[in-house]
């Protein structure tokens, strides 16, 4: 389509961006996953990002969008939302402000701020009527989708669930790496809010403490520990129970392809699901 982004139908958007044509921009494709295309598109005056999802892809734009625009306003380090509509053949599109290139150098500081901006990711309270809409249940088939085709893991699973509690009492984001920060003039900037629900904190934090012990290292994932439990203390009886559960999903989404593996990255997952008491005698295959 010739003209593809002056044929988007914008349902919300910011005043400011009216303008923002076409004809007057540069597009750049930028890194992406299966379910979305993104572009960064610039202008004179301006860059934004555009994010197109697939036809099949379902997710509630809207719904980010007004998420983006309330974390925005209240100052967690989120993009700004411009823009959301659906393009001819009915794909979801979201525009937000452009914020930088992904983090690729971590250290001890990067990890305690990392820590700090998840926890106070968990502190914020959802605005009534967006609490309203956002998800709020069935987290096992959400996180851990079609889990029954792999019975070691689905009993696994169900025991883990039996003494570890999943509640839906915080905002959550649902993937929160390193992957998913950008990085511009020394800000930092959180994306990719297609998990947001509301859910568990302790299991939101365990997902991303278990991504830095399997992709960067146990020493800074120990200050990320460190940070992230100094400003959201949890029950430390539940601690090891949620990062059982982190386990059980990389584990699963590994089987399937959907995170990256070789042989070093598997024998450090090896070695964390060996020390998870409440994997043990669970002989997982990865």
């Amino acid at each position: 389509m010739e003209n593809w982004f002056d044929a988007i139908a914008w349902i919300e958007q910011d005043d400011r961006m009216r303008d923002f044509r076409q004809e007057d921009m540069t597009v750049e494709a930028m890194t992406h996953g299966m379910e979305a295309e993104v572009y960064k598109l610039s202008s004179r005056q301006q860059s934004a990002v555009l994010k197109l999802w697939n036809r099949h892809s379902r997710p509630d734009v809207g719904l980010q969008y007004q998420l983006l625009l309330m974390l925005h306003e209240q100052g967690l380090p989120v993009s700004r939302p411009l823009r959301w509509g659906r393009d001819p053949n009915g794909a979801s599109a979201l525009l937000t402000t452009y914020d930088g290139t992904e983090l690729t150098k971590v250290n001890t500081a990067t990890m305690t701020r990392l820590a700090h901006m998840l926890s106070s990711l968990h502190h914020m309270q959802a605005a009534p009527d967006l609490k309203l809409r956002l998800p709020a249940n069935d987290d096992v088939n959400y996180f851990f989708p079609a889990i029954h085709e792999h019975p070691d893991l689905d009993r696994a699973l169900r025991t883990v669930l039996m003494t570890t509690p999943v509640g839906h009492g915080h905002i959550i984001h649902g993937d929160f790496h390193i992957r998913n920060i950008l990085e511009q003039d020394g800000k930092f900037t959180v994306i990719d809010w297609t998990n947001a629900r509301l859910g568990e904190a302790g299991y939101d934090y365990a997902w991303s403490l278990l991504l830095t012990r399997i992709y960067i290292s146990e020493r800074l994932a120990t200050s990320f520990r460190a940070a992230y439990l100094s400003a959201f203390p949890l029950p430390a009886e539940h601690l090891e129970g949620w990062e059982a559960l982190a386990c059980l999903r990389w584990v699963l989404l590994h089987r399937t392809g959907a995170v990256p593996a070789d042989d070093r990255i598997r024998a450090r997952a090896r070695g964390i699901l060996s020390g998870n008491a409440h994997l043990t005698g669970y002989k997982l295959e990865l």
